[in-house]
């Protein structure tokens, strides 16, 4: 069964989580605050979805992610700030 809805704070409780695989799933958006809690979080795959949207501020509190591979998505439009906070972000996948 595949992952469709990510509710905010589903994730408040893995404070200690370093990579997060959710490739190859049927999520559709990434909700404000949605990854709350993943502070330690450095590599986070959401390949191979149908994200159309991401709210701002989606990634705000994730400090220490290095890699985030958004590829092969339906994304139509980046919102103003949607990469906020991401300061050490190395890796960027968008492609299709």
């Amino acid at each position: 069964m595949k992952i469709k809805i990510l509710t905010t704070d589903c994730f408040k409780n893995l404070n200690c989580l370093k990579i997060l695989n959710l490739r190859d799933n049927n999520i559709e958006r990434l909700e404000r605050n949605m990854f709350n809690g993943l502070f330690k979080l450095e590599t986070l795959y959401l390949a191979y979805n149908s994200i159309k949207y991401m709210d701002s501020n989606s990634f705000i509190l994730m400090k220490k992610l290095g890699e985030l591979d958004l590829s092969n998505n339906r994304i139509v439009n980046l919102e103003n700030k949607v990469f906020c906070g991401l300061d050490k972000l190395e890796k960027l996948l968008l492609n299709e």
